[in-house]
């Protein structure tokens, strides 16, 4: 009877663990660093600062910066969110897995949002910026904040999948009590003054070739990571039409040394460098799509 007793107390735990992990399984939300190169920086709520490095855990309330290079923050696990060079954002996220709570405020710079999985109807996901709310179901859009030199905000939307929702926010942070919907292959600006917030007219068609080749990275690497149909195929986002590019390799203004690769490829790092202490100034993952010169860094 002793055994039997300690067997069934054993299942018993057993069950109870299971059960602990399943049922808890979608009550938490996990926020982490899922891919970081070059010059980036956290600061926690309680305002510890750190490095940020692949897997890093993030915390709600975390404020993320990218001043140079490449960084995606992925939560639970189906969004993604890019942030491109001289990128703040302030992210908010609570709720569960399935009842997902996303808030990004975009202090300054541009992200790409992928959320692969339509949202439940208990979800959200958001993005604020000084001038706009855009939300989402489940789609694929950057969000851009420029100042310009006199005080004016603007706030560009471009929208590669799904369709999003605008909202503006006036100059005393009150709703501005019009929406409008930008949907795939569209884009919208919105302004805002010391005075007013309102749309720069209509949405209108992405202008692709104005977008910058980071952007354009970014998407090609979107598009290889999803089965939806985006506004602009990979191909034409990263000029894979054929062709050749040059790549010159810049040492103190003078060429060091020079190829050529196939538009949209990726080059090889150089085995001969300039001098023994420095960096080419350069990712080398980065597919090329036009001619580049690529400088050498002394350290």
């Amino acid at each position: 009877m002793i055994i039997v007793a300690a067997a069934v107390a054993v299942l018993a735990a057993v069950l109870i663990s299971v059960l602990f992990i399943t049922r808890n399984k979608d009550t938490y939300r996990v926020l982490k660093v899922y891919k970081i190169e070059g010059n980036a920086n956290v600061i926690h709520p309680d305002g510890t600062e750190i490095a940020p490095y692949e897997s890093m855990l993030l915390q709600s309330g975390d404020r993320i910066s990218l001043e140079s290079g490449y960084f995606v923050i992925k939560a639970d696990e189906d969004k993604y969110i890019y942030l491109e060079d001289d990128t703040e954002i302030l992210l908010q996220a609570d709720g569960t897995q399935a009842d997902s709570h996303t808030r990004i405020e975009l202090v300054k710079g541009a992200i790409i949002n992928h959320i692969e999985k339509p949202l439940s109807d208990g979800s959200v996901y958001e993005v604020n910026t000084q001038n706009a709310t855009m939300s989402v179901r489940g789609t694929i859009f950057r969000v851009n904040v420029t100042v310009s030199s006199n005080g004016v905000v603007y706030t560009d939307v471009q929208v590669f999948e799904g369709d999003v929702e605008t909202d503006l926010i006036m100059p005393d942070k009150t709703p501005g009590g019009r929406r409008v919907t930008v949907s795939i292959g569209k884009q919208i600006r919105i302004f805002m003054d010391t005075t007013i917030t309102d749309y720069v007219g209509d949405p209108d068609d992405i202008d692709y070739e104005k977008l910058a080749e980071q952007t354009l990275e970014y998407l090609g690497i979107v598009s290889d990571n999803t089965d939806r149909k985006m506004s602009i195929s990979v191909g034409d986002l990263l000029g894979d039409e054929g062709g050749t590019v040059t790549v010159r390799f810049m040492y103190n203004g003078s060429v060091f040394g020079e190829t050529t690769v196939d538009k949209g490829e990726r080059v090889d790092e150089p085995l001969l460098m300039p001098t023994e202490n420095g960096h080419w100034n350069f990712k080398f993952d980065k597919k090329i799509t036009k001619d580049t010169d690529i400088d050498w860094i002394e350290e």
